[in-house]
């Protein structure tokens, strides 16, 4: 794979490239850039197949340069060193990063997944989701990895997540159910902002969709679920709802 890396600090774009003609044999670093617009120029000429771009820069972030192409012809893993709103966007759109200071066998990990991506040609659909949702162009997506791949739906059709040991079960407001390789405390993480509430060890609800609360500790769905809130919770929600 041919590679650039666009960071502004020397030292981190020094750090990485050690890292990559050290660990990541199938990379092929062919240039580098310290700010969006001499990426932009970089990627018109070089044409690279992935990109290692930072979020954080003066002036123009890493988004800026995905904004600068109608699809962006190539495959990104991000890396960042902060930005808590930056890393749900990723986590919600299934995009790669890595947190600074770089993990080797994180980096491993999305060189490798970069690959399979531009092998099978899916490279403007986490980036497009991305992007919609940095936007804020109508309902936030998130990408649910199942076992043939990804489904990008609309955080507001979901109703709830139930803890399947190391996967989650997801309900869905069509009826239909998705098992995710994710387990359930990412998704609270990743959503906790947006009328999520865990009630349970096992249970992450949409408060959206609930239909009613029964005083033995029984939350009513709207898709007919009964869901235990946990004693713990039980205030945390009765407040939500100004009860």
């Amino acid at each position: 794979m041919k590679a650039i890396i666009v960071d502004d600090e020397k030292a981190s774009r020094q750090m990485l490239t050690h890292y990559l003609e050290k660990y990541c044999p199938e990379v092929v670093l062919i240039g580098e850039a310290q700010n969006v617009d001499e990426a932009y120029e970089l990627v018109q000429h070089s044409k690279p197949d992935l990109v290692f771009l930072d979020i954080s820069m003066p002036r123009k972030d890493g988004f800026e340069l995905l904004r600068m192409f109608e699809t962006p012809p190539f495959e990104v893993v991000f890396v960042t060193a902060f930005g808590e709103y930056a890393i749900t966007a990723l986590r919600l759109s299934a995009c790669d990063y890595l947190m600074k200071p770089i993990n080797i066998d994180e980096l491993q990990a999305a060189v490798t997944k970069a690959r399979e991506r531009i092998n099978k040609k899916e490279l403007e659909s986490g980036l497009r989701d991305l992007l919609h949702n940095l936007n804020g162009k109508g309902p936030k997506r998130i990408a649910l990895a199942h076992s043939n791949g990804y489904q990008v739906v609309p955080v507001d059709e979901i109703i709830r997540f139930e803890a399947d040991g190391r996967y989650t079960k997801v309900t869905l407001a069509q009826g239909n159910t998705l098992v995710v390789a994710r387990n359930l405390k990412e998704f609270e993480s990743m959503l906790a902002s947006m009328d999520f509430f865990r009630v349970h060890n096992s249970h992450l609800v949409n408060l959206r969709f609930v239909q009613g609360y029964e005083r033995s500790g029984i939350l009513n769905m709207t898709d007919g679920a009964r869901i235990e809130v946990s004693r713990r919770k039980k205030d945390e929600l009765l407040t939500l709802f100004g009860i």
